[in-house]
């Protein structure tokens, strides 16, 4: 499968896509399949200085989808749209390059 990595904050050369292992919720987590992933105005002036209230770090991927998955310990939460944003502000980082059209978050 094929994912979009924001590496690092910056111009669009931070962007890099490759190849990725289906992700599998570990205790604490969620896999979230991401139904897009877009390119407006507020993801570029993220992507440029991670600016606003997300607390999401590179390397990540950003977009938002519905959760497909759970790990022990994590309130049943299949099927609950999630947009990255509001995950961004309940967990502390996202998984390092642990998806293709799928996020890993973890649940705090």
């Amino acid at each position: 499968m094929r994912a979009v990595w924001l590496t690092a904050f910056g111009g669009p050369e931070v962007l890099v896509s490759g190849d990725a292992q289906e992700p599998v919720a570990g205790p604490g987590q969620v896999v979230v399949d991401v139904a897009y992933a877009g390119g407006t105005f507020v993801e570029t002036q993220f992507r440029r200085a991670g600016v606003g209230s997300f607390k999401l770090r590179p390397p990540a991927i950003p977009g938002n989808g519905v959760v497909v998955s759970v790990g022990a310990d994590v309130d049943p939460a299949i099927g609950q749209r999630f947009p990255l944003e509001r995950a961004a502000d309940a967990h502390a980082a996202i998984e390092a390059r642990a998806t293709v059209g799928k996020t890993l978050l973890e649940v705090r």
